[in-house]
Order: structure tokens, then C-alpha cells, then sequence
């Protein structure tokens, strides 16, 4: 059994949410990890979630459940100096997300404790601003998101298509994917149910786009 389980990754280092289409990005969620030279200061700007792959790997552990992101504006800088150190500047993204929910996958009896459990959450300064759920069996939560992390300092590594971001503030390590391609990178989420397309590609749920600077 889960508890509520809103399709948002963890606000440490880049991954700052689960994303729907932001503005810009031509080439977002269509490059493959493929790793490259980081250094240099980036601005982010754009930003897409592949509600398929993500819904699909939600119902890997509770099947009926699904997740739909839309809305969203990402904005912000990173810049990774050649001594392996990296630094944030206003990483900001809003988003509304739309998460159907099997009552049976929940520990919580009716759709309005999860309502309440996600009201308990909502904050005037975000991460989540407002939320409202429906439902008898099947729980519909309506969310919106403001994620603001106005400032990191850490340290990272690199290994063959993985970079891995260690915060000053001791949190967890995050490792995601990458690729830089010409004037871009790529901060990339692979699927944690469908490691591969029928054609080999990568499954990717996510995509941030940053453009040199």
C-alpha cells in the first residue's frame, strides 16, 4: 500500500518536478542519454514529461493509477565549473498535475482523507499551492505546483551518460542522465518500468533543457 504518491521528483539539485511541455525546447524529450562536457553556465528554460511513460510506470506498482502534468514554466541557471563543483541560481517551475488514484492502492479510506492529506501540504510559498480530490473508488486529486529552489552549492561527477549532484546540505546524492548536445544539455529522467523502446531508444519520462550561456 502507498500513502499519496504525487508523480513529482525530488526537489535536490536539478530535478526540480515532473514536467508537462514548457515553452521553447524543439529538441525536448526526443535526445537520448549521451553524456558530454558539462563545465559552463547554463540557463534552463524548457522543460517536457511523457505523461505515457510516466503513467505507465505508476501503474507498474498500482494499476488504474495515472498522472496527466500540464501548464508548465520552468526558468533558472546552473553552472558546473572543470573542478567538479556546481552552483544553482533560482531554479523555479509551476505546473498543474492531474493524478487518478484506485482507492485500493491507497492506506487511506475515501478519497476526501486523501483530500485532507493533500491539504495538509499546500503552503502560500509552494511546493504545492492548492489541492482538491474527488471520487469513491477511484480518487481524481487536482494539483498546483510551485517549486522554488533559489540557490545549491555542491559538488559533482560524471560517468559515461550519468551525472551525479551532491548538495552542500548533506541531502541524498542525485543521479540522473545527461547529454550534451551543441549549445544544450540535457538533464534527462529514464522510465523506472520500461528501460527500452521496441527500437532500443531510451524511455525517457523527462527532460530539462538548459542553453549555454
Amino acid at each position: 500500500m502507498q500513502t499519496i504518491s504525487i508523480w513529482v521528483l525530488a526537489v535536490t539539485g536539478l530535478s526540480i518536478g515532473a514536467v508537462g511541455c514548457g515553452g521553447g525546447g524543439a529538441s525536448c524529450g526526443k535526445v537520448e542519454p549521451c553524456g558530454g562536457n558539462v563545465a559552463g553556465a547554463w540557463r534552463l528554460s524548457a522543460a517536457c514529461q511523457d505523461n505515457a511513460i510516466a503513467t505507465a510506470d505508476l501503474m507498474a506498482t498500482c494499476p488504474g493509477e495515472s498522472i496527466q502534468i500540464a501548464n508548465l514554466a520552468v526558468a533558472g541557471a546552473v553552472t558546473f565549473t572543470t573542478s567538479l563543483t556546481y552552483t544553482t541560481d533560482s531554479l523555479i517551475e509551476t505546473f498543474q498535475a492531474t493524478q487518478t488514484i484506485p482507492i485500493a492502492c491507497l492506506s487511506l479510506s475515501s478519497c476526501a482523507e486523501l483530500q485532507d492529506t493533500a491539504r495538509a501540504g499546500v503552503s502560500a510559498t509552494g511546493p504545492l499551492l492548492a489541492a482538491s480530490c474527488t471520487g469513491t473508488d477511484v480518487c481524481v486529486c487536482h494539483l498546483d505546483f510551485a517549486i522554488n529552489a533559489m540557490g545549491e552549492a555542491g559538488t559533482y561527477t560524471t560517468s559515461g551518460t550519468a551525472l551525479t549532484l551532491v548538495a552542500n546540505d548533506g541531502s541524498e546524492p542525485d543521479e540522473q542522465q545527461y547529454c550534451v548536445q551543441g549549445e544544450h544539455l540535457h538533464l534527462i529522467s529514464l522510465s523506472t518500468s520500461m528501460s527500452m523502446g521496441p527500437m532500443g531508444q531510451a524511455r525517457i519520462v523527462t527532460d530539462i533543457v538548459g542553453k549555454k550561456q
